[in-house]
């Protein structure tokens, strides 16, 4: 198990918990298309916001197709919570597996 990677929890200064991992040996994903201080877009739905809600981190995928990405995620039995649906930045979603934890897609344009 050592020669797979280091695992720590951490709590970011708004209260939000946050795990990070260094993979060794256990590799399995990795950054891509990491931002370079360009803007950052938020998402709002009118003055609707989640209540109860505090700071949390949020993972996106970049996928090739956001529309056939939701629609594999609820064959496999997860939840479509919110789009895809076309933004500037091409279209996005927010998921659920089939857990319940969220996570985002992303189709770049171009």
């Amino acid at each position: 198990m050592l020669d797979a990677g280091r695992m720590t929890y951490l709590i970011d200064p708004t209260g939000a918990p946050v795990a990070l991992w260094q993979a060794k040996e256990h590799i399995r994903a990795e950054v891509v298309n990491e931002m370079d201080g360009g803007p950052y877009t938020v998402f709002k739905a009118g003055d609707t916001q989640r209540q109860g809600e505090g700071s949390r981190w949020n993972v996106s995928f970049g996928v090739a197709d956001a529309r056939a990405a939701a629609d594999e995620v609820v064959r496999l039995g997860g939840r479509v919570l919110t789009g895809p649906f076309d933004t500037s930045i091409g279209p996005v979603g927010e998921l659920a597996d089939p857990q319940g934890v969220p996570f985002g897609i992303f189709q770049p344009l171009g």
